[in-house]
């Protein structure tokens, strides 16, 4: 455990999360990051040089979503719009991931049966970063063919590097997801099943703990795009998971259904596997 550092910078939002307070390289990597984010989206910075490319994305779901085009990833009329719709968007990546994110079997708000008290910052936003939360917002950096973005939910991330071409040998998509506001079992339980659902996707797929790497590399332009529908699918389907899996669930089979069409596994928390 001596050789293990903690992570000192946690809350964006907090008034200790400056130069100052950060203790490790991992600190100042969590800082410098942040606050590049901070400037590219000109989150609040006055004359920030991004300012006049950043757009908020509008939409349904409980995200505050600011997206980035660097060319041909968003359609002429957008003009100057500071909110744009997806409709706007014409990245091809950014389009799929939305797609399943967006997936209407996707439950964002019915979780009554969890303890919200222990879970004070997550049940200000119904599981994830509030809506009007900058500090907290994602992000989406992308071109026609080109996505780069940073979802934030409530205690965890999802990270998604994806470009779909015409030319098969330089596609790929890198996936990270990491965090988690349940116990360490629950979060464990996750990790196998978001694990499990990438393999059959055919990705290669490295999980630690809570942590999962994964990459899909060399396929068309049409196989990269499935997968980003799914991979949208998979981070709205396991935004809150961590919190109901019991020690009996099968994340094999949880993956099989969710393979099948199944978004939301919400009822396992009552001890529904079927």
């Amino acid at each position: 455990m001596g050789m293990v550092a903690r992570l000192s910078l946690i809350d964006p939002a907090s008034k200790d999360f400056r130069s100052e307070g950060c203790r490790s390289i991992l600190d100042i990597i969590r800082f410098v990051h942040e606050c590049s984010m901070r400037e590219m989206f000109s989150m609040g910075a006055k004359g920030s040089s991004g300012g006049r490319q950043a757009r908020k994305l509008a939409s349904n779901l409980p995200l505050t979503f600011y997206v980035l085009d660097v060319g041909g990833g968003l359609a002429r009329d957008a003009g100057d719009n500071r909110v744009i719709d997806i409709e706007h968007v014409l990245s091809l990546p950014m389009k799929a991931f939305w797609k399943g994110l967006s997936d209407p079997a996707i439950r964002w708000s019915d979780a009554e049966h969890f303890a919200w008290g222990d879970y004070d910052a997550i049940m200000l936003a119904g599981g994830v970063a509030g809506r009007d939360s900058a500090a907290l917002s994602s992000y989406a950096v992308f071109a026609s063919d080109y996505m780069n973005l940073n979802v934030r939910f409530g205690y965890h991330f999802v990270q998604v590097d994806a470009l779909a071409g015409e030319d098969a040998a330089h596609n790929f998509i890198t996936f990270r997801f990491s965090g988690g506001g349940g116990n360490p079992e629950g979060r464990m339980l996750r990790s196998k099943f978001i694990g499990a659902v990438l393999t059959r996707l055919g990705f290669k797929v490295n999980t630690t703990g809570e942590l999962v790497d994964a990459q899909l590399k060399h396929e068309d332009k049409e196989t990269i795009l499935s997968a980003l529908v799914s991979v949208g699918r998979l981070a709205g389907a396991t935004r809150l998971m961590d919190m109901y899996l019991s020690p009996d669930s099968s994340p094999d089979i949880m993956a099989e259904e969710f393979l099948a069409g199944r978004s939301d596994f919400s009822s396992f928390y009552q001890g529904d596997k079927k």
